[in-house]
């Protein structure tokens, strides 16, 4: 009686065992995938130090935002590209400072740059923004449709 007691109590302990040891081996398998929306939702959560103020305006089909940047010079030019993850219903608004030719004279003036940038998504789709990679803040002011969003003015107080 007492053999096959501890018989019996070796064999689930050497079940318990495996079963741990082939959990283990397949959750370290497991490969976790971070979304952009979630790198950048990441990025916000630790307050982006960036806060750009843009006019937006949804319009045939199609966003449209507004804003200016500050540059570090006039030398210095502003890119924008858009990508968009259908899968999360989500728009990734990328704005890229480059840096001026190496043998160019230019002074060290903080220069306001606009910027427009226009593409066609669906009205819901969630958009953010980022400057150089990093997630920024948006104070974003809505136009609506029957209006021109260049002539529209913002009153902003304070």
């Amino acid at each position: 009686m007492k053999k096959t007691l501890s018989i019996v109590i070796f064999v689930v302990l050497l079940i318990i065992i495996i079963l741990m040891y082939f959990g283990v081996k397949n959750q370290k398998q497991e490969v976790v995938k971070i979304s952009e929306r979630e790198q950048i939702q990441e990025q916000n959560t630790v307050a982006p130090k960036k806060t750009l103020t843009v006019k937006h305006q949804y319009r045939d089909g199609a966003h449209t935002y507004v804003g200016s940047i500050d540059i570090p010079s006039p030398c210095h030019t502003l890119s924008t590209d858009v990508t968009q993850n259908n899968e999360e219903n989500t728009a990734v608004v990328k704005l890229v400072i480059k840096q001026p030719v190496a043998d160019a004279l230019c002074a060290q003036v903080i220069t306001p740059t606009p910027f427009e940038v226009t593409f066609k998504t669906p009205e819901n789709r969630e958009v953010f923004f980022t400057v150089d990679g990093a997630a920024v803040n948006i104070n974003q002011f809505e136009v609506p449709p029957a209006q021109k969003i260049d002539t529209a003015d913002l009153y902003i107080k304070g």
